[in-house]
């Protein structure tokens, strides 16, 4: 039967773990265009090597369908562990794992055991492994029931390593539709079409110590600009900003680019037989200075507020920004008519349709009626005093009582710690 399906959907090769009764089961299909090649086997995954004949890349693909059972599932846990360490690729590991990585994964029910939860959180950190997350509703697997009975679970995922991320960069997991099952499909797209918006600009930490950056901006800052002073600081920001862009397309400001450069010097150095002396102290001394500038720019990027300046420039915080990447994208936007857009004109024109309704009235009725029962504070009589135009007698009044006011602040009295400084500048207009 499965392998008529197989043939239908016109895939060409295949593997196939027969399951143990009525459970378990695997299937691993793929058509022309890759290499795959089978590591080993278990109940409960598939472990091969794919190779892609069209951009040559290769890595490891694990296929997973985990124990129900907490005991059982610690122990795959550690099998998986030690086979993704074997395989030495960049690695995905894609299935039902029968588990959450936290209680907000989980909604109906009683909680989970915690120490479900940490084996297989144990299991992502200690096998270098990331959540590919996806889009979509937050739950993969449901036990069918409605209301109080219902349960619904997120079991299903992607894990990745991140030399894999780097490899596809630009991927996404898409939750489709269930049809005829408990679990929802999951589909990765590995080649998906990025479109690419404006930078916006953002002064990096690590120009600090750039003299060249203190020069553009003390240049920009001197210039001389006319207008208020807001208008004034506006424009000179505006204009350090702009200098800075060109600045740093002009210049060799990307720290990992100038350390493969200093690197390259140095292993030229060193294979006409230099050593030491005093120009391979001084490309050292850059490559430490460059090094330190690329590690403050990934501490930034990553956004993770208790790293302390010296923490080495570890996965960890490539991860961290990766996966904070993902999370802040909008993948898709749910229109009213149940329909998803998602290129980046379409969810801009949901985005500004939604906002635009709720801020728009849709009550057509007089609002007068609603202000009946408040009672007014101004009285008729004392609203023609306010609005009744102002007479020069009255101003020339105002004038006087200025003038001899000021008149003891001059004179150095003592009355003037009582006279604010806007009444004195006043009082000294009026006088001249």
């Amino acid at each position: 039967m499965v392998e008529r399906t197989l043939r239908v959907c016109r895939f060409e090769s295949w593997r196939i773990v027969s399951p143990i009764g009525v459970a378990g089961g695997l299937v691993l299909a793929w058509k022309e265009g890759v290499k795959v090649q089978i590591v080993s086997e278990k109940e409960y995954y598939i472990a091969v090597t794919v190779k892609d004949l069209s951009n040559r890349l290769n890595w490891g693909l694990i296929g997973v369908y985990l124990n129900t059972n907490e005991q059982v599932r610690a122990g795959q846990f550690h099998e998986l562990s030690a086979t993704i360490q074997k395989m030495q690729n960049e690695m995905i590991v894609m299935g039902d794992f029968n588990t959450i990585a936290s209680q907000e994964e989980k909604r109906g029910g009683g909680l989970k055991s915690w120490s479900s939860i940490s084996d297989f959180n144990n299991f992502i950190d200690g096998s270098s492994l990331m959540d590919l997350g996806m889009v979509g509703r937050n739950f993969t697997w449901s036990n069918k029931r409605r209301g109080e009975e219902q349960i619904l679970e997120r079991l299903d995922r992607i894990l990745v390593s991140n030399s894999w991320l780097h490899m596809f960069p630009t991927n996404t997991v898409t939750r489709m539709q269930e049809n005829g099952s408990d679990h929802a499909l999951l589909l990765l797209d590995t080649s998906l079409q990025v479109e690419r918006s404006k930078r916006r600009f953002k002064f990096q930490q690590r120009w600090c110590g750039v003299e060249a950056v203190r020069g553009v901006i003390t240049e920009a800052w001197n210039s001389y600009v006319e207008g208020s002073a807001m208008f004034v600081l506006a424009q000179k920001l505006k204009l350090c900003r702009h200098r800075l862009v060109q600045w740093q397309k002009t210049s060799k400001s990307n720290s990992k680019a100038e350390i493969e450069e200093i690197l390259k010097k140095i292993e030229e150095l060193r294979e006409t037989g230099i050593n030491g002396g005093i120009e391979v102290e001084e490309l050292e001394n850059m490559l430490e200075n460059a090094y330190g500038r690329e590690e403050s720019y990934w501490k930034e990027k990553s956004r993770i507020k208790w790293l302390k300046e010296g923490d080495k420039n570890t996965k960890f915080v490539h991860q961290s920004f990766q996966s904070r990447v993902r999370r802040n994208k909008i993948w898709k936007l749910e229109r009213n008519d149940r329909s998803f857009a998602t290129s980046r004109a379409d969810i801009a024109l949901v985005a500004e349709d939604y906002f635009r309704d709720i801020f728009s009235s849709t009550n057509s009725t007089d609002p007068e009626g609603e202000f009946e029962d408040f009672l007014p504070k101004v009285s008729l009589a004392m609203n023609r005093r306010l609005l009744r135009p102002v007479s020069l007698d009255e101003v020339k009044r105002l004038c006087l009582v200025c003038t001899l006011k000021v008149h003891p602040v001059m004179m150095g009295s003592q009355q003037s710690s009582s006279i604010t400084t806007g009444t004195l500048w006043l009082g000294m207009c009026f006088e001249r």
